[in-house]
């Protein structure tokens, strides 16, 4: 608990910063990133939200009836964090991810939309809508087929996030 505790008030730390503004500063400081390194940059901003949901979820099942029975018949703490709280928490977590997911697709085609993302030839849906903006009064499907392909996608990893936490 200490260890968690500790993790969580870094975490809330971190949330305090507006994270797409520390984002743009990053990427000023970082021009035309490879994608592993928006991937990373992307990752190391995102990470508290995943961690608080998890840290709350796994807090709530340790106090649950069954676990608490398997602490009283002696189960080593790792064994009971194995075999009976971390079973329990996939759900959450998929979704929890899932939903982090449809958030850092929209975040990176605004970053590369921008012009602070991956640079061409290397694809992205914001590099691909910003060529697309230079012909909307003569031929606007060049701009509205990424951006309505980055709408569905969005929106159906955040659907697949519902779904993993329907019963």
């Amino acid at each position: 608990p200490v260890v968690g505790g500790l993790l969580m008030d870094v975490a809330d730390a971190l949330r305090a910063i507006p994270r797409k503004l520390l984002l743009l500063a990053i990427m000023l400081v970082v021009p035309h990133p490879t994608v592993p390194t928006l991937a990373l940059l992307l990752g190391a901003g995102s990470w508290t939200a995943l961690a608080q949901v998890i840290y709350t979820e796994a807090r709530a099942v340790r106090a649950r009836e069954f676990v608490r029975a398997a602490e009283a018949l002696g189960v080593p703490p790792r064994r009971r964090l194995v075999r009976h709280v971390a079973p329990h928490l996939t759900r959450v977590v998929g979704a929890a991810s899932a939903t982090l997911l449809a958030d850092l697709l929209a975040v990176e085609a605004g970053v590369s939309f921008l012009g602070l993302g991956v640079r061409p030839p290397t694809p992205s849906w914001g590099t691909i809508l910003q060529d697309g903006v230079a012909y909307l009064g003569s031929a606007w499907w060049v701009a509205l087929a990424p951006a309505l392909l980055l709408v569905l996608t969005v929106l159906g990893v955040a659907r697949l996030a519902d779904r993993l936490t329907a019963p």
